[in-house]
């Protein structure tokens, strides 16, 4: 019967272990006494063990505290009691953003002081993540490491082979784990850089290294050298070649995010002699936006031949310029070109057409080709009309303009000109070619060159509005500028008339809108507010001004200019204010106590023509 008794007892006590060891199991390569092992919550687990020397020991709490322990103490240790807890946030005042990382999980292994450095040969832990995690936390996989928490600094310290006490780190993708072999215990976190999109404060957190107006980009708009004012900064100017020339290449093309386009380059060996395996680099853009069809080229002497780049813009980047370097060279050569890709500011949510501007010399031919791709996103319109503004230095005449695609309208020739194009359906696309016969030597025109205008009728065209300008100032990173709009209507009727700048999304204008009742023949001037974020890259922006009258809409667009403020000319401008002020308070000083003397100085004359 005894015997009986003491079956049925072990039978339970086995199935009673065999019922935790399914999510959690404490082992070992000889039996341990094994005590306890206590769910605390549903992220946390107790454990009480004994330990061999010399034996390697595995603790798994993944269903728990997402973490696996194995390690090898060199001593026989009993009663050893163990806490592993895993958190979202962290137990301690600093969190791992102190170290420019994210953090996806933290995770407190204690237990008693017999069991530390001095004792553990090796201790290989592993802590899990999960697709969903990283994701929610916006991280990147690659950059997933482990940090400890070192209390006596109250700072997180990345775990690498170049500490003493860690012997190799590294992550697992398959299985989905970081792990770290060291010889102690800790409080540990996970955590990683931001994706492309992420918002971030400085290039350190993001993994591209690249933080662009608060966003991580996979790259910046460059800053180019020049602004939108003719003559402002130093001119824009293609450099000199020797080998090869660029014969036919683009100077400026605009693209929104998202999109992928093709740009082809005909060069042409100046010399007599043959050049062999040019390879054609592309460079100051990311590499993965780039494909090059074919990558090298034989020329032989005065031979021309040509070669496409291929350009995937992501639907996640920061707006501005960026300039694209096109380097042909081999052992012996080596020339260069660039052009300008200009990221337009785009959301999905726009309802409006965009006007892309495509800008190429062909030497060849001495021309400069231009191209205008009007995209319309999401609305069916009844007539677009696109009104075109070629600046003088480009073209003075209509003359010296072939059109490709034959103008609506010549409205003058010094040359403003339009095309209306009717029904225009929802995601089409429609191109306006023409060509001028003149090359500029400074490429400052051809890139700081604002799409204009474009109305658009639903119903009825727009009548009787006249933009009269406008006026929009040098715009600084991190302040906020006055800019002017003013408006007249030609009519005799009123009209409802509506304003929105659109501008990129950390930008701001206050108002956002402006709407207002004009009366006929009615002259009306608006002031509104354009505030820059501090992180606001410096260069040339193009924003689009939507005018609404009625149930039309005109479409401007408007080339601004940031730049940064120089401290040092704050700080000048602040004291030449100050002595100003200290100036006019002295001359006043002066001026009131000559007043009193000259008061003093007849009330005396006064008395003594009394007293005589």
């Amino acid at each position: 019967m005894k015997f009986v008794v003491t079956f049925l007892i072990s039978l339970c006590l086995l199935l009673a272990y065999s019922a935790n060891a399914e999510y959690n199991y404490v082992s070992g390569v000889s039996p341990l006494n094994f005590s306890v092992y206590q769910i605390i919550s549903d992220n946390s687990v107790l454990i009480t063990f004994d330990v061999v020397a010399n034996n390697s020991i595995s603790i798994n709490t993944m269903n728990y505290a997402d973490t696996a322990l194995n390690f090898v103490s060199n001593t026989s240790l009993g009663n050893i009691t163990m806490i592993i807890t895993r958190t979202y946030i962290s137990p301690v005042n600093t969190s791992l953003s102190n170290s420019n990382a994210v953090s996806l999980k933290y995770v407190n292994i204690s237990a008693n002081n017999t069991l530390n450095s001095s004792v553990l040969a090796w201790n290989l832990i592993k802590i899990y993540y999960t697709d969903a995690e990283l994701a929610a936390a916006g991280i990147v996989e690659d950059s997933l490491s482990m940090y400890m928490y070192n209390s006596t600094s109250d700072q997180w310290i990345k775990l690498t082979t170049s500490l003493n006490e860690v012997f190799d780190t590294g992550i697992n993708k398959i299985e989905k784990y970081v792990w770290v072999n060291s010889t102690f215990l800790s409080l540990y976190a996970i955590g990683g850089l931001k994706a492309d999109g992420q918002s971030c404060l400085a290039s350190a957190e993001c993994y591209s290294n690249f933080c662009c107006n608060g966003i991580c980009q996979s790259f910046c708009p460059s800053i180019v050298p020049s602004g939108p004012s003719a003559g402002a900064g130093m001119p824009i100017v293609a450099a000199p070649t020797i080998y090869v020339e660029f014969s036919k290449t683009p100077v400026l093309r605009e693209v929104i995010p998202g999109q992928s386009v093709v740009a082809g380059i005909i060069v042409k060996n100046k010399g007599n002699s043959s050049l062999s395996g040019l390879h054609v680099e592309v460079s100051s853009i990311p590499k993965e936006w780039v494909t090059v069809i074919p990558q090298y080229l034989d020329l032989d002497p005065y031979e021309s031949s040509g070669f496409s780049i291929g350009i995937s813009v992501p639907s996640v980047v920061a707006f501005g310029d960026y300039k694209v370097v096109v380097t042909l060279k081999n052992q012996n050569v080596q020339d260069t070109s660039f052009f300008i890709l200009r990221v337009k500011s785009f959301t999905k949510q726009e309802d409006k057409p965009i006007v892309e501007r495509i800008v190429e010399i062909d030497r060849s031919e001495e021309k400069t080709n231009v191209e205008l791709n009007v995209y319309n996103p999401l609305i069916v319109w009844k007539s677009a009309e696109v009104v075109e503004y070629v600046p003088k230095e480009i073209a003075n005449s209509t003359a010296l303009i072939e059109f490709n695609t034959t103008p609506s309208k010549i409205i003058q020739s010094d040359p403003i000109v339009s095309w209306e194009m009717i029904d225009m359906a929802v995601g089409e696309t429609r191109k306006i070619r023409y060509s001028v016969s003149n090359i500029l030597e400074e490429f400052t025109s051809y890139i700081y060159w604002p799409f204009r205008e474009i109305n658009l009728v639903k119903s009825n065209p727009v009548s009787g509005l006249e933009i009269i300008g406008l006026k929009i100032p040098m715009l600084y990173s991190g302040t906020s500028s006055i800019a002017t709009l003013t408006i007249r209507n030609l009519d005799k009727s009123s009209h409802n008339f509506g304003f929105e700048l659109k501008i990129p999304s950390d930008w701001k204008s206050e108002p956002k809108n402006i709407s207002a009742i004009i009366n006929g023949g009615e002259t009306r001037q608006f002031g509104f507010s354009i505030i820059l974020p501090e992180k606001t890259i410096p260069g040339y922006y193009a924003v689009r001004g939507e005018f609404l009258w009625d149930d039309s809409v005109t479409v401007k667009e408007y080339g601004v200019e940031v730049a940064q403020i120089s401290y040092q000319l704050l700080g000048i401008s602040f004291f030449m204010i100050f002595v100003a002020i200290l100036t006019v308070y002295i001359y006043f000083k002066i001026k009131q106590r000559k007043i009193r003397e000259q008061l003093l100085t007849n009330l005396r004359g006064i008395r003594e023509k009394i007293e005589g």
